[in-house]
């Protein structure tokens, strides 16, 4: 770790414990022996549980946490993949607790997930870092391009194998599980960025070409001829495949399964001083979740390591949460995805089973399992392709049936013009107070903060250079159900260093949710937006803002900078693209 608090600063009160005994401990296993500390962790987790709570603490060095001694739970984790889990620190009707690193760097093994949060309150987190010995991607240096044809070197940080033609990467130790990839992505090897305007080549862009038949009977990875051409070289034909030699080749999984830390139905829980180098998913995922803070979390690969990727999917996500989200020096880099996404879930009503009576279920396969409305919250009623509100309701039961159903009971009869196919959300879970301040986010895929809560969001001091959008306004109610409708949103005193130099986005702030054309007029499903006082650097004409479907939006103040960073892509056009918004003021056209 880079930054270290000292051992007793910052402690939980230990009034907090409620009149339970304090309990705390050094783990008791030594760092830096490559021994599996598993079994160890295991013992300290049961002593916590036996009061309810305390604090474990580390000494600086070394922990490698194989699977065999895990704790092994089924969960589901909303935007990423559910299933049973190899859990290492689980930690389950808890609080409060401190798990406090010292410097320590857990080092995982396997399908392994490393901080699972469950009901867990007063929780503190806080210097040690999260890293896997063999990650879940691979990553290559492109050596030749040819016709339809290339050749990629590893290193021996992704060890693969050629059999029957096909490349397939294995793990480290020799084991003989397979890391199937299911998407490549280019990276500018120097600059440790996605390449300039790199496309995604994955299963879609394969069927859109012709490579694959779009009847599910075939996948990319059964697609690329491989043939081994040193004991480093792999020589894969791909048609059609456009790329620099000397940059690097990123080989992605196709799942979810690893998320690096989540918090589930978790109150007050603090992460400082915690680096996430690598994760199969997300870096930090918080679902149904009051009030938490990451104060100098990075998301980020080794500063001197090998690998350019981070986590495979975003830096961090919050799902239905409340209370406050705040994000404070942070640095959020070279992550597959977004560096934050904060929003609601919807779920889509299935059957009107009486007057007072519903039945809704969550569509996307990653929203299963997740209870989207809970007994007595606040819901909201609206149209799927507008997301337009109909009525509101209060949940006097909601009954899960499996885990993509559940009876939801109403106080009051179902609002007029409700109907089969609208979308609910829960307004108690869609308004945390959210902040944003002194944050580093960049050369990942994609955006950077995707802004979605009804709370008062301020985003303030960061530096942004992302490949697409630096801040999105987005939600749908038809593919992932993501609720957004922001109400309050301050942008001001951040940087956007030559953002969009990717194909992920419109403008360098982008509201753009996903309403169906007809039902775009005078629908603004996001209001109140205040962007003063920023500094956008530019390289094209890429538009400074795109806005779609938005009310009350002011653009004062800020600074535009002219850069030659890269060629001009985006050519005669304005600064400022408004589709169907009203109330909108800007100083810069």
């Amino acid at each position: 770790m880079e930054t270290i608090s000292e051992p007793d600063a910052q402690r939980p009160n230990p009034k907090h414990l409620q009149g339970l005994e304090v309990f705390s401990e050094y783990f008791s296993g030594e760092p830096d022996t490559n021994a599996d500390s598993m079994a160890l962790l295991r013992d300290a987790i049961n002593n916590l549980r036996v009061v309810g709570g305390g604090r474990i603490q580390f000494k600086r060095g070394r922990y490698d946490f194989w699977p065999d001694c895990t704790f092994k739970k089924h969960v589901y984790v909303s935007n990423n993949d559910a299933g049973l889990k190899q859990i290492a620190f689980h930690l389950e009707d808890l609080g409060p607790v401190e798990i406090d690193g010292y410097g320590a760097e857990f080092i995982f093994h396997g399908f392994v997930n490393p901080i699972v949060l469950t009901r867990c309150r007063n929780v503190l987190l806080r210097n040690f870092s999260i890293d896997f010995q063999r990650p879940f991607h691979s990553e290559g240096i492109i050596t030749a391009l040819g016709e339809n044809h290339m050749e990629v070197e590893f290193s021996d940080e992704f060890p693969f194998i050629v059999t029957n033609g096909q490349l397939r990467f294995i793990g480290r130790e020799g084991d003989s599980s397979l890391h199937e990839w299911r998407r490549l992505l280019e990276f500018d090897t120097a600059r440790r960025e996605t390449a300039f305007m790199a496309e995604d080549y994955w299963s879609h862009w394969f069927i859109e070409n012709g490579l694959i038949p779009n009847d599910g009977t075939g996948n990319m990875f059964d697609q690329v001829e491989a043939v081994q051409t040193t004991s480093c070289r792999v020589r894969l034909t791909i048609p059609g495949f456009r790329a620099t030699v000397g940059n690097t080749l990123y080989f992605g999984p196709g799942h979810r399964l690893v998320p690096g830390i989540i918090l589930t139905d978790c109150q007050n829980v603090r992460l400082d001083d915690v680096t996430i180098h690598h994760s199969g998913g997300m870096g930090v995922v918080g679902q149904r979740s009051a009030n938490i803070q990451l104060n100098r979390v990075n998301v980020a690969p080794k500063a001197r390591g090998k690998r350019i990727v981070s986590v495979t999917a975003d830096a961090t996500h919050f799902v239905n949460c409340s209370g406050m989200i705040q994000l404070k020096d942070c640095v959020f880099e070279n992550q597959l995805d977004d560096a934050t996404n904060i929003h609601g879930n919807y779920a889509r009503i299935s059957r009107i089973l009486s007057p007072f009576l519903l039945e809704i279920e969550t569509i996307h396969p990653q929203h299963h399992g997740f209870d989207v409305i809970r007994t007595g919250e606040l819901i909201e009623f609206a149209s799927s392709g507008g997301m337009v509100a109909k009525n509101q309701g209060i949940a006097r039961s909601a009954l899960r049936q499996d885990e993509r159903h559940t009876l939801l009971e109403l106080e009051h009869l179902i609002p007029e013009g409700v109907c089969v196919g609208d979308i609910v959300a829960s307004l108690d879970t869609a308004s945390p107070a959210v902040t944003i301040q002194g944050c580093r986010i960049g050369c990942n895929r994609a955006r950077g903060v995707l802004l979605g809560s009804s709370g008062k969001t301020l985003v303030e001091n960061n530096v942004f250079h992302t490949p697409g959008s630096a801040i999105l306004f987005e939600g749908d109610g038809r593919y992932w159900f993501e609720r957004s409708a922001v109400r309050d949103v301050t942008i001001r005193g951040n940087v956007f260093q030559t953002c969009n130099y990717g194909i992920w986005g419109r403008g360098t702030i982008e509201a753009s949710p996903n309403i169906e054309p007809a039902l775009r007029n005078g629908n603004a499903c996001h209001r109140n937006i205040h962007i003063e006082g920023n500094t956008f650097q530019t390289f094209d004409d890429t538009p400074l803002l795109y806005l779609s479907c938005v009310q009350g939006v002011a653009f004062t103040g800020n600074q535009v900078e002219e850069t030659t960073r890269y060629p001009r892509a985006r050519l005669g056009m304005p600064r400022i693209v408004v589709d169907h918004g009203e109330d909108i003021s800007a100083d810069v056209i």
